[in-house]
């Protein structure tokens, strides 16, 4: 079993909705990247794929966890951190706690060359997410996220903002900066 096999069954062993074929989609894009940045980490399933595949991820989550979701409050942050203890002790992860929107007005411009949005799925959340993060990407870097056709708000947020994107695997959704 090679690498990346061997990181996704790893990875699905943590809860979450994200499948092993868009887990191995996310390890394929993310090896190429020098920086990662992950909105919604919930326990850490997408997470382990991204901060194994490369060092340089940063993950961002509020901490108030899925409503589809049995574990709420502080015991997310318990578990996100025993899932990724290894990660994070050799720093190939960093997670910050807080508001998605507020934590993206500390970056600079031009400075990941990857974002994975898979937040709060309502239309609002989503727009706001990506008008927050899309500025700090690199010019031509990848934009993408996840419940694409599976959460209404969604698909409804990338028509709002009228994103050209690809779907695929299964439910996520990407699309390259133009800047």
């Amino acid at each position: 079993m090679n690498a990346k096999e061997t990181t996704i069954r790893e990875a699905t062993r943590i809860t979450g909705w994200t499948t092993a074929e868009e887990l191995g989609w996310l390890y394929d894009q993310a090896i190429a990247m020098r920086r990662v940045i992950e909105i919604g980490a919930y326990l850490g399933r997408s997470t382990k794929v991204l901060a194994c595949a490369m060092e340089g991820v940063v993950a961002i989550d509020n901490g108030a966890g899925s409503p589809h979701g049995s574990i709420k409050g502080e015991e997310i942050r318990k578990v996100l951190e025993r899932n990724l203890a290894d990660e994070i002790a050799t720093a190939a992860v960093r997670i910050l706690w807080g508001d998605s929107i507020r934590l993206s007005m500390a970056y600079p411009r031009a400075v990941a060359d990857m974002v994975f949005i898979d937040g709060n799925h309502d239309r609002n959340s989503v727009v706001c997410d990506i008008l927050a993060w899309q500025r700090v990407l690199v010019p031509g870097g990848l934009l993408c996220g996840h419940d694409f056709g599976q959460k209404p708000g969604v698909s409804d947020a990338l028509d709002e903002l009228g994103l050209a994107v690809e779907v695929g695997p299964y439910s996520l959704w990407h699309t390259r900066s133009v800047r």
